[in-house]
């Protein structure tokens, strides 16, 4: 009995283990001025590879991995990141003297909001790259990500940032229950076979 359990329950797993996972990436590249318009290739509607976000304004875009992700047939992400390139940092400065009204603060502090959820703090960017874990259940509902970007000097409202490209990139696996249903039928035949060779015998 222990051995038809070990093969079953081996079989279930190797089935469950066999649902071929694959990979996803969706990057947003190119941009126009406003940041209303972006893809992953360049156009005329957006021609520049990187975006200014500047003080209480907003950059708001979306992420769709409907095209990689096969979410109609049942596949789930399992998961995912998203990573910030920033660029054109090229000076941080934080005036403490009692002129720091009248110059600017020029530190980039990030944050970001994704599908209309609260602020949350990335930090003080440089030039580089910021990764940030994604809930995996925002793009199994519908496979988009809206993502909303601001920036801020914590001093007078005078910074700005850069953005390069934004990256969003995961693994995704068929239907998990579907490959575990198929694996317990399958073990169940294996336990089946083996107690009628048993009568026979």
């Amino acid at each position: 009995m222990k051995k038809i359990l070990l093969t079953a329950g081996m079989l279930m797993f190797g089935m469950v283990g066999s649902a071929s996972a694959y990979n996803f990436t969706d990057t947003i590249e190119y941009w126009n001025v406003s940041g209303t318009s972006y893809g992953a290739t360049k156009t005329s509607a957006h021609v520049l590879d990187s975006v200014l976000i500047t003080e209480n304004n907003t950059l708001n875009y979306v992420h769709d991995i409907n095209d990689s992700v096969d979410f109609a047939a049942g596949h789930m992400v399992t998961s995912a990141s998203l990573q910030l390139d920033f660029t054109n940092d090229l000076l941080d400065v934080e005036f403490t003297h009692w002129y720091d009204k009248w110059m600017a603060n020029t530190t980039e502090h990030i944050y970001y909001g994704f599908d209309g959820s609260a602020w949350t703090y990335l930090g003080e960017v440089d030039n580089g790259q910021y990764n940030i874990g994604i809930d995996l259940a925002l793009l199994n509902i519908d496979g988009k990500l809206a993502v909303s970007l601001a920036v801020s000097n914590w001093d007078n409202g005078n910074t700005s940032a850069w953005l390069d490209h934004s990256t969003l990139s995961g693994t995704a696996v068929p239907e998990p229950a579907t490959m575990l249903l198929m694996g317990l039928g399958l073990a169940g035949l294996v336990a089946y076979n083996r107690k009628r060779s048993n009568k026979k015998a």
